[in-house]
């Protein structure tokens, strides 16, 4: 009996593992939106290694953004270059894996409640 239920105790760990840890890479996706500030950039010193740990970026900035509903929330991503001061931009961010893409977006591109923040 006892080595029937710890073959099955085990797969089912396993199975509650991956459920959490896909809905932690895959799930809960947000969007968000931030202006870019350079006084807020740090250049990264590039990996020397195979495995590139900060994806091979040059710069990361840590900024302050609004989500679609207007809560504010620090975000911290790389770039391959330093990004023009002052533009918007619309970030995809996900809770493991924060920031998995970028774009620029103008201002009247933006939820008007991010708006008024930025009128503020």
């Amino acid at each position: 009996m006892k080595t029937r239920v710890m073959p099955l105790f085990s797969l089912a760990l396993i199975v509650v593992a991956l459920v959490f840890l896909g809905a932690g890479f895959f799930g809960g996706e947000r969007t968000c939106y931030t202006q870019v500030d350079n006084s807020k950039v740090e250049q990264i010193e590039p990996d020397k290694g195979i495995i590139k740990l900060n994806g091979g970026m040059s710069y990361k900035y840590s900024l302050p953004a609004y989500t679609e509903d207007g809560a504010e929330v620090n975000v911290a991503f790389g770039t391959e270059r330093e990004l023009t001061e002052g533009r918007y931009l619309k970030l995809q961010e996900r809770p493991i894996q924060g920031v998995i893409s970028w774009q620029e977006v103008r201002f009247d591109e933006l939820p008007p409640v991010v708006q008024e923040a930025y009128r503020r």
